[in-house]
């Protein structure tokens, strides 16, 4: 009898024992939820989330337990839109770090209930892809320069300055000047040469390349940390006179010696050229009606397939050279407005990608105001960008300015369209540079070019004046890459 009493009480003590281990489905970020509605757990109580510190990422949770997240924004997938506002049921009073990654897009410091946004399926492991851009969390607030709020973007975004030696309305050139470079390499971290590239300028006799005044800028450059652009290895503009005379033949060989020279010239120092510029026209610069190839040398020699030979060879090249990762763009005006000419490069650049040429992205050149769009708004600039994005490719902002010529543009609009624009591409994960053509007003190519209808001043088109003090228009722009 004895024997039997004590046989049950060890009986009791095993069902106790197994009944009491709980199985934690958030511990350790290990919460595979693939529902697609309300959340199922089995959490009760009511929890509530005190958030401490203006990034959102340190997160205390009060349950029935007490866990702390110390975890920043993640980028986890997952199809479950969880947004209970605290119905489920934990019966853990353990405090353990939750890897769980919920993304908490609010940037200031308030109570929240435990809302999560979850994009994609949830697996409980970050995968590091979209974190901050598409959810509206800035990390930078407290950034000083352009390029410090543009490397804080997840993934970053490069902040880019033409620099010219040779030409421009005003002595010295920014090259020339210590005050311009010291600003262009503290607020920048990505150059374009500004015309020192160009054809007529690099190789002004054929075959016979003059490389210094490029050279000059690119050793600058790189010797600052900023990453180069090549610009521009096929253009119908600032083209040497003796292309003008040659054949086909003559055209297609002396292309290819251009291209090989300057790739093999700067092999391993340019992060992205600029393939093909401006191909295409309309009746207007607005780019408003009758969009057309631009019969151009290249394309009356080369035939109307002349850009994707020009991105294929130019690929080839720097395969046989070792520089893959170099980036080839399409570059253009106008497009960036709801026009027709937008329509007819975007049917362009799509029948490349189909056709599986060599291209990763597009160059918006960003020049607005007389003779260029001044129809454009942030809207616009964003639905176009998402419609060469959606194609697989990359854009960027190529050479920003918003002039004031000819009173087609206000001051206030300026700043809105300065913020608006920037806002866009910053909204946008695969446009990644934002490149302003030139440092300062003074110095801007608009001020001694006659169709910019500012009779010589007074373009005012930049984030800098002419003592190189930040203007408002750079205000905007910085509230733009910290998300305000």
């Amino acid at each position: 009898m004895k024997q039997k009493y004590l046989n049950g009480l060890i009986g009791i003590c095993i069902l106790l024992t197994s009944c009491s281990t709980v199985v934690d489905p958030d511990e350790n970020g290990e919460n595979r939820d693939t529902d697609t509605g309300a959340d199922s757990g089995t959490e009760t109580g009511t929890e509530t989330g005190t958030e401490t510190g203006t990034d959102a990422w340190t997160d205390t949770w009060t349950e029935t337990g007490t866990e702390e997240n110390t975890d920043p924004p993640s980028t986890e997938s997952s199809t479950d839109p969880d947004t209970d506002t605290a119905e489920e049921t934990d019966t853990d009073t353990d405090t353990d770090t939750d890897t769980d990654s919920a993304i908490d897009t609010d940037t200031g410091t308030d109570t929240v209930t435990a809302s999560e946004i979850e994009t994609g399926t949830d697996t409980g492991t970050d995968t590091g892809i979209d974190t901050w851009r598409d959810t509206g969390f800035y990390p930078c607030e407290n950034a000083s320069t352009l390029k410090e709020a543009g490397e804080c973007l997840d993934p970053p975004i490069l902040i880019g300055t033409a620099i010219g030696k040779i030409w421009g309305p005003i002595d010295p050139k920014c090259f020339d000047s210590l005050e311009c470079k010291d600003v262009a390499s503290r607020e920048h971290n990505y150059v374009t040469c500004e015309n020192e590239m160009k054809w007529q300028i690099i190789e002004p006799i054929q075959n016979s390349f003059a490389f210094g005044d490029a050279d000059a800028i690119v050793n600058w450059a790189r010797g600052t940390g900023m990453k180069v652009k090549g610009h521009t290895l096929v253009w119908h503009s600032q083209m040497s006179e003796w292309m003008s005379s040659l054949n086909a033949e003559q055209t297609r060989s002396a292309v290819q010696n251009h291209i090989d020279n300057l790739l093999e010239h700067y092999r391993g120092k340019v992060y992205a050229w600029d393939v093909v510029n401006e191909a295409v026209e309309t009746n207007t610069d607005v780019g408003d009606t009758n969009p057309r190839m631009r019969p151009t040398h290249f394309y009356n020699q080369l035939g109307e397939n002349y850009i994707a030979e020009m991105f294929e060879y130019t690929r080839q090249k720097l395969d046989e050279l070792g520089d893959t990762d170099v980036k080839l763009y399409y570059n253009d005006y106008s497009i960036d407005a709801d026009n027709a000419k937008v329509q007819f490069v975007y049917q362009m650049i799509k029948g490349l990608v189909d056709d599986g040429v060599p291209i990763d992205g597009v160059g918006f050149q960003m020049h607005i105001g007389p003779p260029n769009n001044y129809n454009v708004t942030g809207e616009t600039v964003r639905n176009n960008m998402k419609l060469f994005t959606d194609l697989g490719l990359e854009v960027v902002i190529s050479e920003m300015d918003i002039n004031l010529c000819g009173g087609q543009i206000s001051a206030q609009q300026q700043l809105e369209l300065y913020h608006d624009i920037v806002e866009a591409c910053v909204q946008n994960i695969k446009c990644t540079a934002i490149t302003f053509w030139g440092v300062d007003d003074t110095r801007s190519w608009l001020n001694d070019w006659e169709s910019a209808l500012c009779g010589g001043s007074g373009a005012t088109p930049l984030l800098f004046d002419g003592a190189f003090q930040k203007k408002e228009t750079y205000n905007r722009v910085m509230d733009a890459l910290q998300g305000r």
